[in-house]
C-alpha cells in the first residue's frame, strides 16, 4: 500500500491548504491561512504560523530536493528534506518527520547559480522554491 493511502486510512490529512510561502525571513517558510487536519482521525487546526526553519544538507548548483511541512497533534511544525537529485530529475517525497505526522505542504528548492544552504541561504537568491500545499504526500516523485 502506498504511503499517501496509509495516511489517509490512520486518519492523518490536511484538509485545508496552509498557503505555504517564503517566511518573512527569507531563508524560512510561512503558512498564511488557518490548517484544518486530521490527526489520527481527530480535528485540529493550526494557525498561520510566520517562522517555519528549512534544515538539512546544502544543496550544490544544479541540483534540487523537496522539504515537507508536517504538523503534529499539538500543533508542533516539523520540516524534513527529501534526497538531493540533480535539478531536471523527479523530487523524491521527504519522510514523514515523526509517526503520525501530517503532512501540509512541500517546498521545492532548485539550485541555479549559488549554493542552497538550509536555514541559511536566502530563497530566491540563487534558487528557485516553488510551494505546494498538499491533503496527503503525493504518491510519487515531483
Amino acid at each position: 500500500m502506498s504511503y499517501n493511502i496509509e495516511q489517509a486510512n490512520s486518519g492523518y490529512m490536511a484538509l485545508t491548504a496552509g498557503g505555504l510561502a517564503a517566511g518573512t525571513t527569507a531563508s524560512q517558510l510561512k503558512t498564511v491561512n488557518t490548517v484544518t487536519y486530521l490527526y489520527n482521525g481527530i480535528f485540529k487546526s493550526k494557525t498561520a504560523v510566520a517562522a517555519i526553519t528549512l534544515s538539512g544538507t546544502a544543496l550544490a548548483i544544479g541540483q534540487a530536493c523537496l522539504f515537507g511541512v508536517f504538523l503534529d497533534g499539538s500543533g508542533n511544525v516539523y520540516v524534513t528534506q527529501g534526497p538531493i537529485v540533480n535539478s531536471g530529475d523527479p523530487c523524491p517525497v521527504p519522510p514523514a518527520s515523526a509517526l503520525g505526522a501530517t503532512v501540509i505542504g512541500l517546498a521545492k528548492v532548485t539550485t541555479t547559480s549559488a549554493i542552497f544552504t538550509p536555514g541559511t541561504t536566502l530563497l530566491g537568491t540563487g534558487n528557485t522554491a516553488a510551494y505546494l500545499d498538499v491533503a496527503l504526500m503525493p504518491g510519487s516523485a515531483q
